[in-house]
This record gives C-alpha cells, structure tokens and sequence, in this order.
C-alpha cells in the first residue's frame, strides 16, 4: 500500500469517527494533480470511513455520553447537530446517512444515533459506504475532470497550484465553521 493510500485510508476512518476535516481534501488534491491514483485514494478513504464508523457503533452505546459531549467539542458541530441526526434516524433508519452527502453534516452523528437506537452495523455499513461513495466520488471526479483541463498549469507550477488549493479549502473551511459556531 502507498503513502497516498495509507493516508487517505487513516483520514477516511478518523474523520469518520473523531477528526473534523474531510478526506476529500487528500482525495481531491490526488485526484486534481495525478488522477490516475484518485481511484485508489478514494476507495481507501471510503474503507477508512467503514472502519470509523464501525469504531463509532462500537463506542455509542458504552460511551454514549462521552461521545456525545466530545462531538459539540469538534469544530463545525453544534449541540442541536446532534439532536437533528437523532430525529432523522429515529424516522428513517440508517438510511439518513445516504441524505447527508451535501448537508455538512458528519456521519459520525449518525452512525451514533443509529447505534444507539438498536440498529445493527451490518444495517449501518452499507448506508455509510453509500454516503462515501457518493461525495467523495462526485469531489474526486469533479477534481479529476478539472485536472485534466488544466493540466498544463498544475505540471508548470505544481506549488502555486498546491498553494491554491490549500487556501481554497482553508477559506472553505474558515467559512464553514464560522457559520456553524454561531
């Protein structure tokens, strides 16, 4: 397994479960500057998203509390997140998860609520996948198609374009939480 690989996969499953910056960052930046590797990023980050959402079933219930009072501390999570995703789940099952794909809303929350209220993970694993499979491919392919129109720019100035591309997501970022802090 690469470097890439590994990283997409260890970003795939902690942002799944505790870390608050999505994978498609790492997917869509290989997939924008080599897309010939994205569909490997991309499949380690769905599988690592498995694994987290399959750590965070096995906490929900032992650690029910806990985890819910370390989701309102990661950034872009607020206290009513969590009750939001305990009212789609209880009314539609693990299948909220496919919903969510462009809501900002972390599966994490989901997959808890789904374990708290007695789905199994064989119910929630196929919902999670679908959910990963869905962004991150629509991120990557929309990533890789821009790859390829300016591919001339990114081969000449790779670090101007790695310098780009951070920033755009840092001011995404910088948006996204300040909106949902307050």
């Amino acid at each position: 397994m690469g470097r890439v690989t590994a990283a997409s996969f260890a970003w795939g499953a902690a942002e799944a479960s505790v870390f608050f910056v999505i994978p498609d960052v790492l997917v869509c930046y290989v997939a924008l500057v080599t897309p010939h590797r994205a569909p490997r990023a991309y499949l380690a980050a769905v599988c690592g998203a498995l694994l987290g959402g399959s750590a965070v079933f096995a906490l929900s219930r032992p650690l029910r509390d806990e985890l819910g009072r370390l989701f309102v501390r990661l950034p872009g999570i607020r206290p009513a997140d969590i009750a939001t995703a305990g009212r789609a789940v209880e009314r539609h099952g693990p299948a909220a998860l496919v919903q969510l794909p462009l809501k900002g809303q972390p599966i994490k929350l989901y997959v808890y609520h789904s374990a708290l209220l007695g789905a199994t993970l064989r119910e929630v694993l196929p919902f999670v996948a679908l959910n990963r499979l869905a962004r991150l491919g629509a991120s990557a392919v929309a990533c890789a198609v821009a790859g390829h129109l300016l591919r001339r720019h990114i081969e000449r100035r790779p670090m101007a374009t790695a310098l780009a591309y951070a920033a755009l997501w840092s001011a995404g970022y910088a948006v996204y939480w300040r909106r949902r802090s307050g």
